[in-house]
């Protein structure tokens, strides 16, 4: 996961590094989707929740929190959420439609969630309902090798 923190960091300035900080609902859930593409490394601890786990939690607890936080209550839980949501998120949509939020939220953080609104058509916390409704009425698979799910 570091590799994903320092493409996405490469070439800004620590004062564009340290606002984008702020928004770790991007930040750190693009580099947990970039990481979570590739097998984990031998002898390190996964940093997501497995899939079948996160689903039975998330179909109590708000997702919200995770995204409308900068201090997180548990990270782990975060990374799952903000996972599963870029999945969500970039698969039906495009990689160019992510691609032009990761432009803006990068030269912009501060404007990251307004950016989110205008490039997706709705809200961020309305996309994160959305995901906690299909967590409801839907469960995770464990279909990837590494067995930490997808949304079916």
């Amino acid at each position: 996961m570091n590799l994903s923190h320092a493409t996405l960091n490469q070439n800004r300035s620590l004062l564009s590094v340290w606002r984008l900080l702020a928004q770790p609902w991007f930040s750190e859930g693009v580099a947990g989707v970039v990481a979570g593409r590739g097998a984990p490394v031998p002898g390190r601890k996964l940093v997501t929740i497995l899939a079948g786990d996160f689903a039975a939690r998330a179909r109590n607890e708000d997702l919200w929190p995770s995204f409308d936080a900068v201090q997180q209550k548990d990270w782990r839980f975060s990374y799952t959420a903000w996972r599963f949501f870029w999945d969500r998120e970039i698969e039906p949509r495009g990689k160019e439609t992510f691609l032009r939020l990761e432009a803006a939220c990068i030269s912009e953080p501060e404007k990251c969630r307004t950016d989110f609104a205008k490039v997706y058509g709705m809200g961020l916390q309305n996309a994160v309902e959305i995901l906690s409704e299909r967590l409801t009425f839907r469960t995770l698979c464990a279909c990837r090798p590494n067995g930490r799910g997808s949304l079916d």
